[in-house]
């Protein structure tokens, strides 16, 4: 037999091999009835203020498709499906600081026929750590419609035990968070300050966040606003009849503010003119030309005065809407 068909010979045989094991790894799996072994190394990485972290190794046995979780507190006995999941690792949240909670685990193939327990392991999350601060504070004062009050929001933390969140308030700037600056607290991440609130006050705020075991958490940064008074509508005045439209005049507020002045084609949207400006005067008359704006005569227009503060772009204060319609003048020949 020479080299060369040899050679042939060695390449046909490797392809063969090769076309086998393609064979076998399409192959569909049949379901045989045995369950997968239970998952191996299962451990606890994490016990504290109400969460428990379990952790172990995938099964690598062909077609496990994840783990059934068993979960029993204060005993070995009274075990109770908690969840399936297909990850190598869960969270248990959401737990008593002085219960002991033990875990166990099984694995699942995909027939779902379900093998036999892990060993099993316990943890008690006590609480050690006071909370993490509240972050992304804000705060914003409204005078909208007939309703004065500030609305504070903040995003909560990962922190899975808490009862409440304590509001702090006070009317001096750069105050200590104590018991007597308690304002309220809420289970919510927001809040409305509506109790004992005055126009052109400035207020102050701190807020923590407090676990069931009663840690608080440091505060968020000093919060501060002002509700504004409302603007006032000079002219056009409400269902005026105007035969040109060449400025506007209001009254500003008692408060150095920012404004936006919106012009529209009816109460609610379809914006045509948007007017923007800043100012440190208080409590005057101010006229804002206008130009170059087409308005079609014998149509109703509405326009609204907004303010802000504390360059939030939520409103602080603003005008009920008003309307005026362009009449133009009878021209005698």
């Amino acid at each position: 037999m020479n080299l060369k068909f040899k050679q042939i010979l060695i390449l046909l045989l490797i392809s063969i091999m090769i076309g086998c094991d393609r064979d076998s790894i399409n192959t569909p799996l049949k379901d045989d009835g045995v369950p997968p072994n239970p998952p191996s190394g299962l451990n606890v990485w994490r016990a504290r203020d109400g969460q428990v972290g379990i952790e172990w190794f995938r099964n690598t046995e062909a077609g496990t498709k994840g783990y059934n979780i068993y979960r029993s507190i204060n005993d070995t006995i009274k075990f109770m499906l908690l969840a399936y999941t297909n990850d190598d690792f869960f969270l248990d949240t959401g737990l008593e600081y002085d219960s002991t909670y033990y875990y166990k685990l099984t694995s699942i193939d995909i027939f779902d026929n379900e093998g036999k327990f892990s060993p099993t392991v316990f943890a008690k999350p006590e609480n050690y750590f006071k909370p993490i601060t509240p972050f992304d504070s804000r705060i914003n004062a409204r005078n909208w419609n007939d309703s004065i009050y500030i609305y504070l929001s903040w995003v909560p933390t990962g922190d899975t035990d808490i009862k409440q969140y304590n509001i702090y308030r006070d009317t001096i700037p750069n105050f200590e968070i104590a018991a007597e600056k308690l304002h309220d607290s809420t289970y919510q991440i927001n809040y409305s300050d509506t109790s004992n609130i005055q126009l052109l006050i400035k207020y102050y705020y701190k807020v923590t966040a407090v676990d069931k075991g009663n840690l608080q958490s440091e505060p968020t940064r000093e919060l501060t606003d002002i509700i504004f008074n409302k603007p006032k509508i000079i002219f056009p005045e409400n269902n005026a009849e105007i035969s040109f439209l060449s400025a506007l005049e209001i009254e500003l507020i008692s408060e150095p503010a920012d404004y936006k002045i919106v012009i529209q084609k009816n109460e609610f949207f379809d914006i045509i003119r948007e007017i923007n400006f800043s100012t440190d005067e208080v409590d005057v008359n101010r006229t804002i030309p206008i130009s170059n704006i087409v308005l079609e005569s014998y149509r109703y227009y509405y326009w609204r005065v907004i303010t802000y503060s504390n360059s939030s772009s939520e409103p602080n204060s603003f005008t009920d809407i008003n309307n005026f319609k362009i009449v133009p003048q009878n021209i005698e020949e």
